[in-house]
This record gives structure tokens, sequence and C-alpha cells, in this order.
């Protein structure tokens, strides 16, 4: 990237969508969409939408326990199946 005189170093990008590419959103989807069983495993409800996921949670005993127990099966998701 330039801007004016000034110029970016160029590095290599091995994985990926390039930005702006009308299939980004799709790609992601099809990436991220299998944590939708994850979520649903605990009795969650979600929304994901191109780059944008939410959880919700209606607030009774027991929910907050059940959000984090999501949370943390997401991370573990994502840290061993997507990497």
């Amino acid at each position: 990237m330039r801007v004016g005189q000034e110029q970016s170093p160029r590095t290599d990008c091995e994985y990926g969508v390039p930005q702006g590419c009308v299939l980004g959103p799709l790609l992601f989807t099809l990436y991220i969409s299998p944590a939708a069983s994850v979520i649903s495993s605990f009795g969650i409800d979600h929304a994901q939408y191109a780059d944008d996921m939410q959880l919700y949670v209606a607030l009774k005993d027991g929910s907050l326990s059940a959000l984090t127990q999501c949370i943390k099966a997401l991370h573990h998701w994502i840290v061993t199946d997507c990497a």
C-alpha cells in the first residue's frame, strides 16, 4: 500500500480470501457453520451472519453456567478443529 511517498512492506499471504471478495462472507459462513452444532448442544440460541455470531440466553438459573461451558467448547472447537 502506498500513501504519498511512503510504501508499506509487502508480505505474502498464504491463506484467506482477498478483502472485498464477493465470496468472502459465503466462505466464512461455510468455515464457521459447524459451530452451530456446538452451540446448540448447550441449548443456547444463536445467530450467524457473514463475519458475526451472537449467542442468546434467557437469564435463569444455570444459564450463566451453560453459556460459560458453551464458550469453552467453542474455544476448544476453534483451537482443535479449525487450526
